[in-house]
């Protein structure tokens, strides 16, 4: 994804939406970019996930089962619960 660079040592807001199509939309720090897909992703999921890396610090990490729209991201990026 271009334009999205991470600053070290302040925090960021970083998601992502995906539509169950072709459409992934990446959320920075309030700025969104729209990826296409050739093809649908596979929506089956085997074994175990990992959230973040060891270097990095994670907080207020949630999932939601559904996508959000960007006024909805927009929304937690400006404090929003």
């Amino acid at each position: 994804i271009s334009n999205f660079y991470l600053t070290q040592n302040i925090w960021h807001l970083i998601g992502y939406t995906y539509d169950g199509g072709t459409h992934i939309t990446f959320y920075y720090d309030g700025q969104s970019q729209i990826m296409s897909l050739s093809s649908p992703l596979s929506t089956v999921l085997s074994g175990s996930a990992t959230i973040g890396d060891p270097i990095g610090i994670l907080d207020d990490v949630r999932i939601y089962n559904r996508a959000l729209s960007a006024a909805q991201v927009a929304a937690l990026y400006n404090g929003g619960k």
